[in-house]
């Protein structure tokens, strides 16, 4: 049971209306608290098991048993210099976009929308065509080798022709303003290739932080739904006579098994 369904059950138990209907609220809430604790437990050792075999083919090397879901901290270094270097290429691109609609005499916003638009398509179809989920590192290996390394070699190419164009005289000054608006959108070009490629090794290098979010939501999911089966379920025949006492025996084998025992009132 989530979040929601624990606050309707506590509603339909303070809201049942007799003490027997009561008690066949709470019977019934217990039965299901039973059965959804062990498809949680069942739930959370399934995400533990793929954690250490993502894992496992992420570092190339043996994962213990007994590893939970965790973020190794020199990924976490990682994706967050992606994607603060993700946010600067994005503001630059953005920038030589507009300044490049604005060179051609058209409203500067077309060209800034128009490069976070195909940055965010980009980073999709990444992520969608160099996926490996057998061998996760092949697709980091593949943005450095086919998009980030050219992407700087063209940025780069493209400052250095761009750049000094604007401060010639005479028959370069000429050149120069043919030459000026093709670098400006060669190195735009560039910018928007490596925000999306810093993107999608961003979002691959997250894997680990997926996997404890959901671990430990598991988690808390279980704890919360033990809670109330602690408070539904009494102790003894003793803590309450006017109620039927539920004895719930698990074993590993079988699933749970509910058995009401009326407790008799003693004078």
């Amino acid at each position: 049971m989530n979040n929601k369904e624990l606050e309707r059950a506590q509603r339909e138990l303070d809201n049942a209306g007799t003490p027997d209907n009561k008690e066949t609220v709470r019977f019934k809430l217990v039965e299901r608290l039973a059965d959804d604790l062990e498809t949680l437990r069942s739930d959370l050792k399934g995400v533990e098991v793929d954690f250490r075999a993502y894992q496992s083919r992420w570092t190339t090397e043996t994962v213990s048993s007994d590893v939970q879901p965790h973020v190794r901290d020199e990924d976490r270094d990682d994706f967050r210099t992606m994607f603060w270097s993700a946010l600067t290429a994005i503001a630059g691109e953005a920038g030589l976009a507009g300044w490049t609609f604005k060179v051609q005499n058209v409203n500067p916003w077309y060209g800034v929308a128009s490069a976070l638009i195909i940055t965010g398509l980009l980073h999709g179809g990444l992520s969608f065509v160099l996926n490996d989920k057998e061998r996760p590192k092949v697709m980091i290996d593949r943005l450095r080798r086919y998009f980030f390394r050219p992407s700087l070699i063209a940025f780069a190419v493209a400052a250095a022709i761009g750049l000094p164009v604007r401060y010639v005289h005479g028959v370069m000054a000429l050149i120069g303003r043919d030459i000026f608006p093709v670098a400006l959108s060669f190195a735009t070009f560039a910018l928007l290739t490596l925000a999306a490629s810093l993107l999608t090794a961003h979002s691959k290098m997250r894997w680990a932080v997926r996997f404890e979010q959901h671990w430990h939501g598991l988690r808390r999911l279980i704890s919360e739904n033990e809670t109330l089966l602690h408070l539904l379920t009494p102790k003894s025949p003793g803590d309450d006579p006017q109620r039927s006492v539920i004895s719930i025996q698990k074993t590993d084998s079988q699933r749970s098994d509910l058995n009401v025992v009326q407790a008799d009132r003693r004078p």
